[in-house]
């Protein structure tokens, strides 16, 4: 088994911490007390740049680290070879740096510039992974792979959009693309794989899977297509629920089975609620993507939008990154308290900005952006002190991944 060195993991992890915790919270949270009537701290960005600073400098850098260096094996990838994909992860943060600076010095040929460069990273990094492909015959049955390739191919486009945007191009187009049709997808192809072990449930069906997906790429599609065409503004709610619903069947309710092996690392005791939490979050977002539709308040979309992002990409990041990583880097273990209580902040922060939507009314934005922001940061802090190496670190050569994921 090739050696497993934890520093690329790591300093990509502290990469995307920075990007969730700093530029892109925290400018979220502003957004809202500047709705609020709070006067911000920095200059405000536009929303389209914090969002994309979360999903692609935040969530998209994790899921890339863990890839590359983490589960390599679920696209049947060398280990070795695919660890040369740090130096693209390293550029995408370098650029999102550049971009986020050439906004705030209202300088748009440098912000288009690097945008532009953005695109060729990720095609960078897609390449650096495809190079790394193994030759052998990969098991397609169990690992959903070509839906998480088709979600990973669609990031340079979604990257695209965003330098669209940049010349005057709609707003709005590139963060929904990364958004339903990257970071979701990838994450609800990777725990169909990974959950079944990490939670100590049934096999995953593959047939209800693949029908999920297919729904929620629909539904993404027509989310996106409802940037430039405002009639077709919630129509992609039923189809995002509906793949949201199939996927939770696929993933047999998440029930535990009551036999089987024991698994050489039992589950982590709050993995399990941040999933369940999730879950919930992911189908009631979708469901209420339908109600401007219905002649709702105007905020219930962005509430929507929300819901997905800080309800299931942050929750299922969180529970997924504090179980596996601090072992993969062999730092100090989590904390079962401090992630519960970093669950209940989240979620009182999404109950908060439901508050607002509903009654329009600012204080609730404001609070709703404290405790949201709290959240990400009290996540980036656990994380970090968990990734932190211990003294009994044996370096890059000691430790492996055979069992991290039980498969």
């Amino acid at each position: 088994m090739q050696a497993f060195d934890p520093r690329p993991v790591r300093a990509a992890a502290f990469q995307a911490l920075f990007f969730l915790a700093g530029p892109g919270s925290l400018e979220g949270a502003q957004l809202l007390w500047a709705r609020a009537g709070v006067a911000p701290l920095v200059p405000i960005l536009p929303a389209s740049t914090h969002a994309v600073l979360q999903l692609v400098g935040g969530f998209l850098t994790l899921i890339f680290a863990f890839l590359a260096h983490g589960v390599p094996h679920l696209l049947g990838l060398d280990l070795e070879k695919s660890a040369r994909a740090r130096f693209a992860i390293r550029a995408v943060g370098a650029l999102l740096v550049l971009e986020t600076g050439a906004e705030l010095a209202h300088a748009p040929a440098l912000v288009l510039w690097a945008r532009g460069l953005l695109v060729v990273a990720a095609i960078a990094f897609l390449g650096l992974l495809v190079a790394a492909r193994l030759p052998r015959d990969h098991d397609f049955a169990r690992a959903p792979v070509p839906a998480l390739l088709l979600a990973l191919a669609l990031v340079p486009v979604g990257l695209l959009l965003w330098t669209w945007e940049a010349r005057g191009g709609p707003a709005g187009l590139a963060s929904d693309l990364l958004l339903y049709g990257c970071v979701v997808p990838v994450i609800l192809s990777m725990g169909f794989q990974m959950f079944a072990s990490m939670l100590r449930l049934p096999d995953g069906r593959g047939g209800i899977f693949f029908v999920a997906m297919l729904a929620w790429a629909l539904g993404a599609a027509v989310r996106v297509l409802a940037r430039v065409e405002p009639e077709l503004l919630g129509l992609h709610a039923p189809l995002l629920l509906l793949g949201a619903l199939l996927w939770l069947l696929a993933m047999n309710g998440l029930r535990r089975r009551q036999d089987g092996p024991v698994l050489p690392t039992p589950p982590s005791a709050f993995l399990r609620t941040h999933i369940v939490v999730a879950v919930a979050t992911l189908a009631l977002g979708s469901a209420l993507g339908l109600w401007p539709r219905l002649a709702g308040p105007p905020l219930i979309d962005d509430l929507a939008r929300h819901l997905i992002a800080l309800g299931f990409v942050l929750h299922v990041t969180m529970g997924v990154t504090l179980s596996v990583l601090p072992r993969f880097c062999r730092g100090r273990p989590s904390s079962s308290a401090w992630a519960h209580a970093t669950v209940a902040a989240a979620v009182l922060g999404l109950l908060l900005r439901a508050m607002e939507a509903l009654e329009g009314s600012p204080p609730w934005a404001s609070v709703s952006a404290g405790l949201s922001w709290l959240a990400v940061l009290s996540f980036a802090l656990h994380l970090g002190r968990g990734l932190r190496a211990s003294a009994s670190d044996p370096g890059p050569n000691g430790g492996g991944l055979a069992d991290s994921t039980g498969r």
